[in-house]
């Protein structure tokens, strides 16, 4: 876990290493964005016509990123959703428990102040 101090400045926190992803994220960007380098080299020094707008592949490969998007959309959705659920659930079992210990306080005149004292801590 990270411990955030008060005393850096307000956005040094962007930019730091320990705790980041960007590390791992830049060991898959960085051998990705070489390999392009590459191949557009390749292509502008041979003067390759590469066709990419008209082929089946470009269509395929937009139907396989769109239906993975769409599916890890839908998969973020119903997980945002089962939290909300459960959240409230939970909020529901809290609220039963907390109406069962006060109805069930005693009702002696001389324990009013007590049952009074408990209650309002129960209930803050």
């Amino acid at each position: 876990m990270l411990y955030y101090e008060n005393t850096r400045p307000a956005l040094e926190f962007v930019f730091h290493w320990r705790g980041s992803v960007l590390p791992k994220a830049l060991c898959m960007a960085i051998p990705n964005a070489f390999c392009c380098f590459i191949v557009s080299i390749l292509v502008s020094v041979f003067d390759l016509n590469l066709q990419i707008g008209n082929s089946q592949v470009w269509t395929g490969y937009n139907a396989a990123v769109g239906f993975l998007l769409l599916f890890r959309t839908q998969t973020a959705y119903a997980r945002w959703w089962e939290g909300g659920s459960l959240l409230q659930q939970a909020r529901g079992e809290w609220y039963n428990a907390v109406s069962s210990l006060v109805a069930f306080c005693d009702q002696d005149p001389k324990m009013t102040w007590q049952v009074d004292c408990f209650q309002h801590l129960l209930v803050r």
